[in-house]
């Protein structure tokens, strides 16, 4: 089964700015899209989908290293 992941946001709420774009925030250990990715495997999904935006390089680049790390199949849009 598929999952598209809306990952676009540059998190401006969460902090005064220098911190990472929001997907890549580490909260409790783990940065935010890898625990959403670990997540949604653990419910069954194994092709996954991340539309990206800001600082789009930054995150494509930490999701392909998550995919080799973690063996999953992981497309960026």
């Amino acid at each position: 089964m598929k999952c598209l992941i809306i990952a676009a946001g540059r998190g401006v709420r969460l902090s005064e700015g220098g911190t990472p774009p929001k997907p890549l925030l580490v909260v409790a250990g783990l940065p935010l899209i890898e625990r959403t990715i670990l997540t949604a495997q653990s419910a069954g999904l194994q092709d996954f989908c991340v539309v990206t935006g800001y600082e789009a390089d930054r995150v494509e680049k930490f999701l392909s290293d998550l995919g080799r790390r973690r063996n999953l199949k992981i497309n960026t849009v």
